[in-house]
């Protein structure tokens, strides 16, 4: 007789995050949202930074709903968005407060690299050049505040620094480190020869795991607090990406490709190999690890950050709206004028909304809220198909189904009608962190009925 097996999934995007209760039974897995909380950086003293605080919080206050509930929790997970990290000294939870990806500080990395070289780099670590990665962040870090990173025992991704709070061991997670541009997706370990040219710490850096470890039980503070009991703490693919990405429902030998959208919108392909060619790193093609040691070849292209920054900009108007209220007004009429015939201002250093500024020249803009959300997935659709072609034939069949994993994925005003789009529409934060959780108590995976 089938018993029900139930796990835990919290999963941190850069917007917002969500803890999630996953139920197996007889191959179906059932997911329930337990609590969501908003997540956004917090400016200070001109730098933008993360409130691990507030995500901690917001986290344990899930685990006490899922407490309450009184069922057998086999283990839990976080998942995080990539990139940004926190600096652990013995005890103390974290050092200072961590910077969020879009702060400044790191405006012209690469070229503060002395010999170190572009092709060096993506040859050791297939990953893109953006001076929001990890490298340039922590090469930043020991240009700027040498004496913090060199105090700090260890560096952590948030992801894994959320999984040792709550009682795992301080360890990477391989296809969270691999978003670092330190990590060499070839030999799964951290990229040394590189880490010691750019002369940072060897010591900071946490011994690597594969996807699906359990890293410890939950802290008997948390155990207490909560009355979930002895629960396993386990490093799942804690990067969310590799975690939507593992939750797509297609077998090996199917020809098929994915887009992930969040604040950031990735589409890819797996493959077996990381693909570090000169090619692939004119095209900035990045290759970050999958569950099972595979590649997700990739492409960051514009996600929903636009989108959300429009909602910012309107909410600060004094126009609150939620997605499910954008989208409704995409797809239908419109009652009501978004602003006046007036320009919008230009603010400096706000990417979104200094682009506004190029309606001021015959002044007029948009007198609708609905077409907005139209307007924005305009450029998202048109790289999308860019990417597309520079794939190339993909694996399998060459037919190509086209999956949409990303928790707002439920909104086809986004997803749908791209060329030769078969595939499913996931609201995957619902798959991605609790797929592992079975695979790192050794029960399950996630392929055919399970994802129904």
């Amino acid at each position: 007789m089938s018993t029900h097996s139930h796990y835990l999934a919290i999963d941190l995007g850069a917007e917002s995050g969500r803890v999630m209760l996953g139920t197996l039974w007889e191959g179906r897995l059932t997911l329930e949202e337990i609590h969501r909380f908003s997540n956004s950086a917090v400016t200070i003293k001109g730098s933008r930074r993360w409130d691990l605080l507030h995500l901690y919080a917001e986290i344990v206050e899930g685990l006490k709903k899922a407490g309450a509930r009184e069922l057998p929790i086999r283990s839990l997970s976080s998942d995080s968005w990539g990139v940004d990290y926190a600096l652990l000294k013995g005890s103390e939870p974290f050092l200072g407060v961590p910077y969020q990806y879009r702060d400044e500080r790191t405006d012209g990395s690469y070229e503060r690299l002395g010999d170190v070289t572009r092709e060096e780099i993506y040859a050791t670590t297939g990953i893109q050049f953006m001076t929001l990665n990890t490298l340039c962040q922590l090469h930043t870090d020991l240009l700027q505040r040498p004496e913090i990173l060199n105090f700090a025992d260890r560096f952590l991704l948030i992801g894994d620094t959320m999984n040792h709070l709550l009682g795992g061991d301080p360890v990477a997670e391989e296809s969270l480190a691999s978003t670092t541009q330190l990590f060499d997706p070839a030999k799964h370990d951290w990229a040394r020869p590189l880490i010691r040219r750019l002369g940072l710490p060897e010591s900071i850096f946490p011994k690597v795991v594969p996807s699906g470890t359990v890293i410890g039980t939950l802290t008997e503070e948390l155990q207490s607090e909560t009355r979930l009991g002895q629960v396993k703490v386990v490093a799942s693919c804690s990067h969310d990406t590799g975690a939507a990405v593992a939750a797509v429902p297609a077998s090996e030998d199917e020809g098929w490709a994915y887009l992930s959208s969040g604040t950031w919108s990735l589409l890819g392909v797996e493959s077996p190999t990381p693909v570090l060619t000169e090619e692939a790193r004119k095209l900035q093609f990045t290759n970050e690890v999958g569950y099972g040691g595979t590649i997700r070849l990739l492409k960051n292209i514009t996600g929903l950050w636009i989108l959300q920054e429009c909602m910012r900009f309107w909410r600060e108007s004094g126009h609150e709206h939620t997605y499910t209220d954008l989208v409704s007004m995409a797809l239908g009429g419109c009652d009501r004028p978004l602003h006046s015939r007036e320009p919008l201002p230009a603010l400096p250093q706000e990417p979104l909304r200094a682009g506004t500024t190029h309606r001021q020249a015959d002044q007029t803009t948009p007198h609708c809220r609905r077409r907005h959300p139209q307007r924005t997935s305009q450029p998202v659709r048109r790289q999308r198909h860019r990417a597309e072609g520079h794939h190339g034939p993909r694996r399998g069949d060459g037919r190509g189904e086209h999956p949409y994993p990303g928790h707002r994925r439920r909104s086809r005003l986004l997803a749908g009608g791209g060329p030769g789009h078969r595939g499913p529409i996931l609201p995957s934060e619902y798959l991605r962190t609790a797929g592992t959780r079975g695979l790192g108590s050794g029960l399950w995976t996630l392929h055919g009925p399970a994802m129904k």
